[in-house]
This record gives structure tokens, sequence and C-alpha cells, in this order.
């Protein structure tokens, strides 16, 4: 049988190196359905002779019918109840007579003398065993990548990179090692059970310490306390079978592959029959043979054949230099320009990108700029801009995140293809104009809270007082998103935005560093931080997520927040879709998504809010004018929704600072094969940037007051402001559009209204003026304003 065990674990092999190498070097990849996958293929092959394609409906049918059984076991056992008509029999029966008409045609083809009803549990036995000890194998050595090394290195030493043989795989002793023990741990059946007939008396029972170095008897001392196949004369038969193919599978993926968890992977065993990862296991894969020779061809090669090819078009920019492109000037320039304060102006482009702005000032707006091996191609060019963010054919793909850069959330806002049409569409309803309404009195609690903090702090300085908003304005915005995701205080969330805080930073430096394949797994001092860091905001939010899925299980009603929003959108989607879960959201994409949520939900209205107020303290007219339409339309009341939408000055001023200040700087996109954009032509693999700060202060776009304040130039909206051209990108454009800018601008609209309701503001002498980008645009030393109550 070993050819088939051979053959499978090939094609799994193969396919594993396919996706690594259109990922360049490394993946996220959910292993439990490919094992799942793998093992089917074997049991398909060496029980019947035929590919797992022909037996998939088996497993499929297989699968839910171990799904209604644990349901029925899990039940109270009524005598004669399995003949009444209810949903779940009528299911299993008509699951099984599929089950025996699929094998029974097998078997007619094959004219083998073999009972149908003696073949329908082998299949699942043969698949269901040696999947849940692989895929808890690959979690195993992962949690312990000590372990991994020693198993690669016997697997090496034994095989080097030929097909592994059977006399072969008996030498290895490490392998089998670590099988026994995962199967210690995570036994396929978590209980036999057995009878009595008469009274019986059992003896004691003693439990081993030691392992398996010396054989099961050994460490067992000849006990039966190790029997995950069973004991005795009615031991599992196919034992040999399952260690064969495991060792075999097993053998093959430490000979191709590295890997280690996935942030994302979320630690969930639970039974089906067997033990199973309750929400996939994703691991992060890395090519061992592929690693070095991808190296140098991704950092030399490529980028001289893609230099050239720009050239040919008249694309320049600085020249491309091995290992680090045109990074330590780039950061070089940044440095500088952080190490000092700028003068009160909303000329911020030199402080913010010195480097790109001195590019396209000299090579033009069509330029090019080397991110370690990789080329960034400027552009500037409306028509250009609106066929990049069209994307109606998914040309112009989002840039993958390097992989230490996914620790901060993946959802949305990172997906491509079906995967985020999905998304999108469950999320949607959540944040339509009827939901954003009911999400006004969170608004209104949060804001309450700040101006009655405030209000305080200027009575007991008697009428003025000193104040950095900047951290008082993410803390507002942090209650505002975790009242209206999660109807929770901020107080509960609030080490989630300390984490993710930090979390961006570290970010940011990794962005800025040179991306080298496989860095992530040394373990330098950010790398380890960032780990703990993604393990602790997995938890927080996970809790939150768990306890919200059993309220609505129990049948609790939604409060109305973004969460229970998406989570009915999901089970809506699920149940529309005859319960197919794979066209809904799992768990673990839920919780991503609320990841996202706390990050870009504080970071976007947190920086829009804070210089709203610096740029309203160095424009005093327009605060005054912003005032007194507040009070002329809401007066000193509560806001409501369609007072908000009436007002006109407000969102001019809004609308002014996004441009003027916009929470990301540069868009950006890549070419996954050659593309014909206007006049030019982009190769494979080509980075292309919509630098969203330096469009907005485009003077032949805007005009010869670009750098100034002009609330003016929105009174119409924003497409007379544009001449709808594609030029004012503070939430991007087009399909990808932010989801939640509207509701960005309703908490902004809030926050202004009655911060204008009850202060008037002005800049301290002690603010200095310094944005620099934390993911966002940010004031780098705070931003204290003097706060006068009105």
């Amino acid at each position: 049988m070993l050819p088939a065990f051979y053959t499978s674990c090939s094609e799994l092999v193969s396919k594993w190196d396919t996706v690594i190498t259109a990922e360049e070097g490394s993946c996220e990849l959910d292993v439990w359905p490919e094992l799942q996958n793998l093992t089917g293929d074997v049991i398909s092959r060496t029980a019947f002779g035929s590919s797992f394609e022909e037996g998939r409906r088996i497993f499929q049918l297989q699968t839910e019918q171990a799904e209604l059984a644990i349901q029925a076991i899990q039940s109270v056992y009524i005598p004669g109840s399995r003949f009444l008509p209810t949903k779940r029999n009528t299911r299993m029966k008509e699951i099984d007579k599929e089950v025996r008409v699929l094998l029974t045609d097998i078997i007619h083809k094959r004219e083998q003398a073999t009972k149908v009803g003696e073949s329908t549990n082998g299949d699942l036995l043969g698949q269901e065993t040696t999947s849940t000890l692989l895929v808890w194998t690959m979690v195993v050595l992962s949690m312990h990548p000590e372990w991994q090394v020693l198993a690669r290195e016997e697997v090496l030493q034994i095989f080097e990179h030929r097909a592994p043989d059977f006399d072969e795989l008996t030498h290895l002793k490490i392998v089998p090692m670590i099988l026994f023990e995962v199967l210690r741990l995570y036994p396929p059946l978590v209980l036999l059970t057995r009878r009595t007939d008469k009274e019986m008396k059992l003896g004691k029972i003693i439990l081993p310490a030691e392992r398996f170095r010396k054989g099961v008897s050994n460490a067992t001392k000849n006990q039966v306390s190790f029997f995950p196949f069973g004991w005795g004369p009615r031991i599992c038969i196919g034992q040999n079978f399952a260690m064969v193919e495991a060792k075999m599978a097993l053998t093959m993926i430490l000979q191709h592959f590295s890997f280690e968890l996935s942030p994302t992977y979320a630690h969930a065993p639970w039974t089906v029959i067997t033990i199973q990862p309750q929400y996939g296991a994703q691991i992060i894969l890395l090519s061992v043979i592929l690693w070095a020779v991808k190296v140098l061809y991704i950092i030399w090669w490529t980028p001289k054949k893609l230099e050239r090819a720009l050239r040919k078009q008249g694309i320049e920019g600085p020249p491309f230099k091995l290992f680090f492109g045109n990074i330590k000037e780039n950061f070089g320039m940044a440095k500088e320009a952080r190490s000092k304060p700028m003068n009160l102006s909303h000329n911020i482009a030199p402080r913010i990108l010195p480097f790109a702005l001195q590019t396209v000032e000299k090579y033009g707006k069509l330029s090019v700029i080397w991110y370690g091996a990789v080329p960034r191609v400027t552009i500037m060019e409306p028509d250009l801009i609106r066929d990049v963010l069209s994307n109606k054919f998914g040309h112009f793909p989002k840039v993958k995140p390097i992989p230490l850069v996914r620790f901060i959330a993946t959802g949305l806002a990172n997906y491509e293809g079906e995967q985020w049409a999905k998304h999108r569409r469950i999320l949607n309803p959540a944040f339509n104009q009827e939901k954003l309404k009911r999400m006004l009195p969170a608004f209104y609690t949060s804001c309450s809270k700040l101006v009655s903090k405030w209000d305080t702090l200027i009575t007991a300085k008697e009428g003025s007082c000193e104040l950095d908003i900047w951290p008082e304005l993410q803390n507002l915005t942090g209650d505002a998103i975790s009242r209206t995701a999660f109807g929770s205080s901020f107080e509960e969330g609030r080490r989630i935005f300390q984490l993710q805080t930090e979390q961006a930073e570290l970010a940011i430096q990794a962005i800025q560093s040179v991306y080298i394949p496989g860095y992530r797994f040394l373990p330098t001092k950010r790398n380890i931080k960032m780990k703990e860091t993604v393990k602790e905001i997995q938890a927080l939010v996970t809790d939150i997520v768990y306890k919200r899925e059993h309220a609505i299980k129990a049948g609790e009603a939604s409060n109305g927040d973004i969460l229970g929003l998406m989570m009915e959108s999901n089970f809506k989607e699920i149940k529309e879709n005859n319960g197919s879960k794979k066209l809904g959201m799992s768990l673990h994409e839920i919780i991503e998504e609320c990841k996202l949520f706390y990050f870009v939900g504080q970071e976007t209205t947190s920086t829009l809010l804070v210089w709203t107020m610096v740029v309203l303290s160095m424009h005093p007219e327009w605060q005054v004018l912003a005032r007194e339409e507040v009070l002329q339309i809401v007066g000193r009341r509560a806001p409501e929704f369609d007072e908000l939408t009436h007002l006109k000055i407000v969102p001019m001023i809004l609308y002014e600072v996004l441009r003027l200040y916009p929470p990301i700087v540069s868009i950006t996109r890549r070419t996954y094969k050659e593309m014909k954009l206007g006049k030019i032509i982009l190769p494979a693999g080509v980075q292309v940037a919509l630098p969203t700060l330096l469009i907005h202060h485009d003077r032949e776009i805007w005009g010869e007051d670009v750098d100034e304040f002009n609330p003016e130039r929105f009174r119409n909206g924003v497409s007379m402001a544009t001449k709808n051209q594609v030029s004012f990108l503070p939430f991007g454009w087009g399909p990808r559009i932010c989801l939640g800018q509207n509701f960005a601008m309703v908490e902004a609209k809030m926050a202004l209204t009655m911060i204008l309701q009850h202060f008037s503001f002005e800049l301290s002498p002690t603010y200095a003026h310094a944005p620099f980008t934390v993911v966002t645009i940010q004031p780098q030393h705070g931003a204290q304003i003097i706060l006068r109550k009105l």
C-alpha cells in the first residue's frame, strides 16, 4: 500500500509547494481540511483503488452522519425514539441509504464479495483517525518547534529528500515517539465503553509517568493505560495502517516544510466522534528547499528585470540597491523630519512623506521607489487612480501584508475575491443608515462622558484648563467603538486598545524594514513581543465573541450593536444556504473582523477629531461659524440623527480636515500579471502607490490654495469639489471603499457637535505641530488645547 500512500502525500506536498511559491516563500493555511482530504484520498486508493474525488460524497455524508450521531449520543436515550419521524432520524436514514448505494456501486464495479454493511464504517475510521492524528501532530510540533527540528533532522538523515520506503520508515525513532505522545494527549476517541452482564471486580489502575523513548510497553510499565486504538482482542485492526500512513505523511511534510501556528489559530479541541480542531488549524508553512534559491531570485534577479521594464517606459526613480532598495534613504529622511516640530502649517507632506515627495518632485508624478526588492510605482493622475481602484475584475488586488503585520488584524480589509465578497455581503447590513440611527444613543453616551469630564476639569480650574486632547479623543472613540461594536464599555476593552496601539508601532517598524522571507521565525525581541501581544488580543476578543454567541443561541435579543448584527446576518446567510457553514463566516473569521473593528474604528475617528480640533484652533473664525450652526439647528439638547444630517458647515470642515490630514497617507495595490494602465504597461510583481496625502495636496487638482484650510471648497459636496475626478480618498474609493465611512462620519459629527455646544478652544503655547504616521497620521507630541466652558 506504500505507493498509494506516497502518491496521496505527493499530491498534498505539490499543492502546498505551489501555494507557497505563489505567496513568495510562505503561506497561511488551514491544514485541517487539507489533511482530511489527504487521508480520504489515501483510504480511497488503498481500500477501493479510487481517488478521493470519487469518494468525496461518501466522506461528506459520513461527516454529517457523525455530527448527527454525536447529537443523538448527547441526548437522553428513549427506547424506540429512533422510529419517530423526527428531522434528525429522517436525515440519518437518508444518509445511510445514500452511503450504501454509493458503496454498493463501488463494490459491484470491483466485483468484491464484501457486504455493504461491513464496508460503511471502515471509510470513516480510516479517514478520521489518521487525519486527527496528523492535524494535532502539526499543531503540537508548531507549539514545540524544538521537537519539529529534531524530527526533521532524523527524517533528512535517513531519507534526505528521496521518497520514503517501508524499511526506512521502521527505522524512525523520534517520529513514532512524537506520534505516540500526540495520541496520548489527543486520542482519537475520548472514551471506550463496555457493559457488564454480571457483577465484575476491577483492580486498581496506576497511571504512567514516563514517555515513549523505549517504546509503549516501557512507557506504560506494561500497564493497560495507553489505548488510542483500543486494547486486547478487539484492538483496532487498522492501527498499523494508520501509523504507517501517519509516518509517511509526517515524513514528507517535514522533508519539504517548516511550520508554525498562525496568530489566527484558536486552540479548541472538540469531539465529533474523534477529537478535532473546532475552528480549524491555521498553520504558517515555509518551504525548506526553495528558501535560499528564492531569496536570491527575489532580492536581485527579479528587481533588475523589473527596473529595466519600467525604465523602457520612462518610469524613473532612485536606482535599485541590493537588499534595501531605497529604504535606508526613505527611513533616514523620515527620521530627520520627525526630529523637530514644523511651523503651524497644513503643508505636512515634507514631514510625513519626505522621500516620496522628493521623488515626485525630481522624477515626476509617474515615478518609482524601491521598497527592498519590490518596485512601487507612484500614480497621481485621477483617471489612472480610477482605473486602479475600480478593480472590476480584481486586476489590482491589495498588497499582501508581510506576515508580522497580519498580527494586527486580517478581516475584510485584507481579503480578495469570493472571500471578500462573502464578508462584505454579511457585514453590509450592520452599517446601513437605519442601523446607524440605532447606534446614536451609544455615540451620545460616550460623548456625554467626555463632555462631563472636561466640564469637571474646567470648573476645578476656574473657567479654563489646558489639556492634551489626543489621549482623551482616543479614549472617546475607543469607548464608542466598544459600545457600538460590542455593547461593552471602554474599560472592558482598554487592554485591547493598549495592545493594538503597541502592535501598530511594532508593525510600522516591520514595514520600514527589508522583508526577508522566514525572518519572522527568528526569535528577535520584536517578533517575540508581537506574537505575545497577538495571543493576548486574540484571547480578549475571543472571550467577547464566545459570550455573544452563547447569548444568541440562548435566544437573547440583539443589542443592536455591530457584533450582534454581524452574527445575526451570518446566521441568516447560513440558513438561507441550507445550513452550509462554508457560505457563512466561521467563528474565527468573526473574531478577526472584531479585531479589525477595534483597530480601524478607533484610529480613523480619533485622528479625524484631533486634527479637526487643532485646525479649528488655528482658524477660530471657522470654529465660530460651526458653533453658530450647531446652536441654530441642535441648540443645547442632545443631537438627533436627522439634525446631524442637516448640518452643512460641520461636514464641510470634516471633509477639509480629511483632505489636509487623511487617516492613511497612501493606498497600495499590486499586479499579479502584466497590466495596461493608461499608456503604460506594468509587469507582474509591481506595487502601485496612490499617495493619498500627495494627491490631496496636489496644486493641479485643488488649486493654488491647496495647503490652506478652506472648507468652502466642499460647500456643494465632494463631487463638485473634485470636479468629478477621483482625487479625494480619505476612505478609499470604488467597490472596496471603507465599509465604516458613514459610521466614522456620524460619530465625528456627534462628537464635534457636542464639543462645540459646551466649549470653545484654542491652541496652547506648549503645542508643537508635529504630524507623523503610526498607521494613521497622529500628533507626535500630543495636542495641547486650552478649553473654555461656554
